[in-house]
């Protein structure tokens, strides 16, 4: 049986003279049924291009969005992690066009971390720039396990079955208001939003989700959202 084509968007690296991907992504998807393609961060003058020869896209971790595309100011925040760094536009521009054109075309779409905040802000959603200074919360988000509770309805419960599952996090910023359509389906201990999909009717299957299941794929809850990736594809 042919193996369904899932690209799987790349970054800059090195001063911005090198593209890659992290590994993991590229075995989550082999491991799952599919064959990852690497789609380089300049594909934004046709994305067509890319999106209308694969069967499903994986949109990856990455920097911060630009809070003048949802309509914020910076936060005037000193960045005690050394993380906060906004993404060059070469990168952000190109992403958005793919999410834009995968979202048109309907094709199924799992959205990681970054492509999670992309994929709300795509929908004319907003983010929070810094959890910590934004959200009461006790929860430790950045490079951290902690749980995640799962809503009853939706894609995210139909795929693991479970009410609460853990996860591994890495991220400072969150999902605030969602996009136009989106559902959440997950959320942590402290209300951050974990996950978002929009509806079958809208799409048939685009989930997004706040922590990195490709880091944790020996745990079947997480491989089962690059499986269901795979059989949305087929």
């Amino acid at each position: 049986m042919t193996k369904p084509l899932i690209g799987i968007n790349a970054s800059f690296a090195y001063n911005n003279k090198y593209v890659r991907v992290t590994r993991t992504y590229c075995q989550a998807v082999l491991q799952a049924g599919g064959a990852p393609v690497i789609i380089p961060p300049i594909a934004g003058n046709d994305p067509d291009l890319y999106i209308k020869k694969l069967n499903g896209i994986v949109f990856t971790g990455g920097a911060d969005i630009n809070p003048s595309v949802y309509g914020e100011r910076p936060l005037e925040i000193k960045d005690k992690h050394g993380i906060a760094k906004i993404i060059i536009d070469e990168k952000f521009n190109s992403d958005m066009a793919l999410m834009k054109s995968a979202l048109r075309n309907k094709i199924p779409l799992l959205a990681i971390c970054y492509g999670a905040q992309l994929l709300n802000v795509a929908l004319k959603g907003r983010l929070f720039q810094d959890i910590e200074h934004q959200v009461k919360t006790t929860v430790k988000h950045l490079w951290a396990r902690h749980q995640v509770y799962v809503c009853d309805t939706g894609l995210l419960h139909k795929i693991t079955g479970k009410q609460m599952i853990k996860v591994y996090s890495s991220h400072h910023q969150a999902i605030k208001t969602p996009g136009a359509g989106l559902i959440i389906n997950a959320r942590a201990a402290d209300t951050v939003i974990e996950g978002v999909e929009l509806p079958r009717k809208i799409h048939p299957f685009c989930l997004g989700v706040q922590w990195h299941p490709e880091m944790t794929i020996k745990e079947p809850d997480h491989l089962k959202l690059f499986k269901a990736l795979i059989s949305a594809c087929n």
